[in-house]
């Protein structure tokens, strides 16, 4: 069974940058998809994000969590998380109300 491992800054600062381009309902959908449903960080990186939590902060605005794994090589059905990476997004599709 592998353990976690350090994740080079560079990798940690590119995974932050491709979370907080996600739209809201493409983080929302990888969230459902559930951990099995991976978003790549870079072409030929070892690291990939995987969802982990979701946490509502207000209207059309949430807390996403996401784990950044690696593929262990004893086991390659299994992915190690090394850390874990929060962002918000906002929802910016307008909201209907009721009289609409």
């Amino acid at each position: 069974m592998s353990l976690p491992i350090e994740i080079p800054e560079r990798i940690f600062v590119k995974a932050f940058e491709t979370l907080i381009k996600t739209p809201f309902d493409n983080a929302i959908k990888a969230m459902v998809d559930g951990p099995g449903r991976h978003i790549v960080i870079e072409p030929g990186c070892k690291f990939e994000l995987s969802p982990h939590s979701l946490k509502p902060m207000g209207e059309g605005y949430c807390e996403f969590t996401f784990a950044i794994c690696h593929e262990c090589p004893d086991d390659r059905t299994h992915w190690v998380t090394d850390r874990l990476i929060s962002v918000s997004i906002i929802c910016e599709k307008p909201r209907k109300g009721c009289n609409e």
